[in-house]
């Protein structure tokens, strides 16, 4: 209510304000368009009288006689007047005209003494037609100036007064809507201010309805709140979970059966215990131990282990959560406890049965390693005792094409050239074998090592088959250094290069190599454009003997990429494939990057 009344209060403030602002603007446009009509007939009037006194001039010039200087000496008289009742306008009120008005002022004093020094000259000598002549011109001359002058006030004034009328029109219908506005406003307030009142009696007629109607809802809520106790009550003694409340001091103040029954008491038994006597930990010094520990109750959600009345152990499930009285703070505690022993004793369980699992999957990886070993082991003893038998092989067939050859017949030249090839893939065998099989043994020992070094190694060990093959090799000028070792570097790209160029058909073979940094890695790609490789092989090629085609097709050992995959694992680092088939392949690996070696 008292909001409303400063409302209209400051409404009728404004709107008088308001008033006062647009009466005034009204009354300064009034005064303004007044001035400047009386300053323009100040100017036409001071115009005509000088239009009379040249007049009464002329006609003295042309006659001769001095009553013709009566219009001069009643228009000089005039301007007397007039001329500085003009500039003290101009000067007091009109001063943004002040240099037109000084000029046209200047133009009138001029026009006046011209006109004088000509009557002065006439009276002392009887002047010729031709002086007299040119006299006129120049009075004309000087009289033209002066209304140059003048038409200029009176144009720049009549603009003036062109904008100051419309301002008035302006500040007229600014007051008349502010009048109507503030008319409107007004109405409009009281009937707010009416329908105010109105609702503040029908408010208050409500106010003692509600309260009498409150009254009543009140008595039933202590009923319903009675019965609600009684309800919880039920739920608080039938619930699964212990259930206490506690007061500030850690005291029973309400204990359900379930409580009890965890720690191994009677209901009646809590009842006035401290909690810190009936709930001690496991462990002494512990939050919530027994004797020696803090008072502090801690709430929140926690697992402990409690000792029970009769000594045994539980482990339970344990929330706190304080009872809080609007500005009494903590009034107390509840606290639920939940008996999981039984899964503490499953999780026990299933930890035990983990550590020993862990311990069998240890035993199995230390027999796979040694299986491994001795794998490999027998690996390099198979290729290097092979070795000896195969040469002599190759060495009999040699000795057999030498020694025979003339005698040989057709049959007998496809046997032996059957013989020195399978000679010559055994060998490539047994040279892939015990390279695999050292890579699986030897200490490698990595340093930094030029990319560009290892690939022009590379090139040059494979220059002939480039050149048989009119391949091209693009390598970029510049290419960081790796963490390598040197030997299984060149190894590892020699295989993949030889792939790109052995794995490409009807087109001479193009393969691109590059390097790229990813953060402290550098992953070099050798990308062909041979038959390519199916999605589902990716991972297989990697493997030992997995061969894609036929050995007439494309001869190999199928061990080349698994030499690539163990070189680029044993130094510490990782290899892929990219492929389409049909549509290339790009081999890559990434290892770790280096300092530039000089």
């Amino acid at each position: 209510m008292k909001f409303a009344f400063g409302v209209v209060v400051l409404v009728l403030v404004l709107d008088g304000v308001i008033s006062f602002v647009s009466a005034r603007r009204l009354v300064e446009a009034q005064w303004l368009i007044q001035n400047s009509a009386r300053f323009l007939r100040q100017i036409n009037t001071t115009l005509s009288f000088l239009k009379d006194a040249e007049t009464g001039q002329r006609g003295y010039m042309l006659g001769g006689r001095e009553e013709f200087l009566e219009p001069y000496q009643v228009a000089l008289q005039s301007l007397q007047v007039e001329v500085p009742a003009m500039m003290e306008e101009a000067r007091q009120v009109l001063p943004r005209h002040r240099d037109l008005t000084v000029a046209y002022e200047g133009a009138i004093r001029n026009e006046l003494d011209f006109l004088a020094g000509t009557i002065r000259t006439q009276r002392a000598r009887d002047l010729t037609r031709e002086e007299r002549q040119a006299l006129v011109v120049r009075g004309k001359q000087i009289m033209d100036e002066a209304r140059a002058v003048a038409a200029r006030l009176i144009s720049a004034e009549q603009m003036n007064l062109t904008a100051t009328r419309r301002e008035f029109r302006r500040a007229v219908r600014w007051t008349y809507a502010t009048f109507g506005l503030a008319t409107v406003l007004n109405l409009a307030l009281v009937v707010a201010l009416y329908r105010t009142v109105r609702q503040h009696l029908e408010g208050r007629e409500r106010a003692s309805r509600q309260l009498a109607e409150s009254e009543g809802q009140l008595r039933a809520v202590v009923e319903s709140l009675r019965s609600s106790e009684s309800r919880l009550r039920a739920v608080f003694n039938l619930s699964s979970a212990g259930l206490a409340q506690t007061d500030q001091t850690g005291k029973f103040t309400l204990v359900n059966a379930r409580f009890a029954e965890i720690l191994g008491y009677a209901s009646g038994d809590l009842i006035g215990l401290n909690r810190r006597q009936v709930v001690p930990n496991r462990f002494p010094g512990t939050p919530g131990s027994g004797r020696g520990c803090s008072t502090v109750i801690e709430v929140g959600r926690r697992e402990r282990c409690l000792v029970r009345r009769d000594g045994t152990e539980v482990w339970v499930l344990e929330s706190v959560r304080p009872i809080e009285d609007g500005e009494a703070g903590t009034v107390g505690f509840v606290t639920a406890l939940i008996d999981i022993t039984s899964r503490k004793q499953a999780e026990q369980e299933l930890q035990d049965l983990l550590v020993t699992l862990e311990h069998r999957v240890e035993e199995r990886t230390a027999e796979l390693k040694d299986v491994n070993q001795q794998l490999e082991a027998f690996t390099y003893t198979v290729a290097h005792d092979l070795r000896a038998p195969l040469r002599a092989i190759q060495g009999f067939a040699e000795a057999l094409r030498e020694d025979y050859q003339d005698k040989l017949d057709a049959n007998a030249e496809e046997y032996l050239r059957r013989v020195e090839a399978g000679a010559r893939r055994m060998e490539a065998l047994l040279e892939d074998l015990l390279s695999y099989s050292q890579l699986s043994r030897a200490n490698l020992k990595l340093v930094p090592v030029v990319l560009a070094a290892a690939l022009d190694e590379v090139t040059t060990q494979l220059e002939s088959e480039i050149r048989a093959r009119s391949a091209r090799i693009i390598i970029p000028e510049r290419l960081p250094s790796v963490y390598a070792h040197l030997p299984t570097l060149v190894q590892v790209l020699q295989n993949l290069i030889s792939n790109a160029l052995k794995f490409t058909l009807n087109q001479p073979p193009v393969v691109v190599i590059t390097a790229e940094e990813m953060g402290g890695l550098v992953r070099v790609s050798i990308r062909d454009c041979g038959i390519g490789i199916a999605p589902e092989f990716f991972e297989r090629i990697f493997q030992v003997f997995e061969r894609l085609h036929g050995q007439d097709r494309f001869p190999g050992t199928g061990i080349g990429l698994a030499i690539v995959k163990k070189g680029v694992e044993r130094m510490g680092g990782t290899c892929g494939v990219e492929s389409e088939v049909n549509r290339g392949s790009n081999f890559w690996i990434e290892l770790r990057k280096a300092p530039e070696v000089v």
